[in-house]
């Protein structure tokens, strides 16, 4: 499991974004991310690698191909495998860009925090991500702020589950 894990995360070519990440599981739904002082964090922590590749621009968005690898640690020790379509809006500013996006979610292990949060428990779901990157050097690092949602949206892929996780981490730029 570990070398496809590996594999996945190399598998795009050097032209990708990398963004390595890490963060806290949170009690919360994922709206209640917008208003942050209402958040309620929870043991499980988790730190992550992305690479995402440019694929099209149209409309005024980027849109990227991404490929993350996640290890859970705490009261819950699984690797997460999330592979989304993500929509980009660039800025000329304090905030970067506007990124959401969405695609599959594989665990190596059912979460014992969804099955603990939910009653319920699933290792393939939804995922879905929204990031804010923040102005950095020129063509530098750039400090990220993501939401790490897990779903069976709305009961598509299973009964009651997911997780919400809200993480910080630096992108750097290809």
């Amino acid at each position: 499991m570990r070398v496809l894990i590996l594999l996945l995360a190399m598998a795009l070519p050097a032209s990708a974004n990398t963004t390595v990440f890490g963060g806290v599981m949170v009690e919360n739904d994922f709206q209640d991310a917008f208003t942050p002082w209402e958040l309620n964090p929870d043991e499980p922590g988790f730190i992550g690698i992305a690479r995402s590749y440019p694929v099209a621009s149209r409309w005024g968005l980027d849109f990227e191909v991404e490929g993350q690898v996640v290890r859970h640690f705490g009261r819950q020790e699984h690797w997460e495998v999330n592979v989304p379509l993500i929509g980009r809006y660039q800025f000329d500013g304090v905030v970067d860009s506007v990124a959401w996006g969405i695609g599959a979610s594989y665990a190596s292990e059912e979460p014992d925090f969804e099955r603990d949060r939910n009653g319920n428990a699933q290792r393939a779901l939804i995922y879905w991500v929204a990031e804010l990157a923040f102005a950095g050097p020129e063509n530098g690092p750039q400090p990220v702020l993501r939401l790490h949602h897990r779903s069976n949206g709305f009961g598509l892929v299973g009964p009651d589950g997911g997780s919400n996780a809200i993480a910080i981490g630096v992108r750097l730029p290809r």
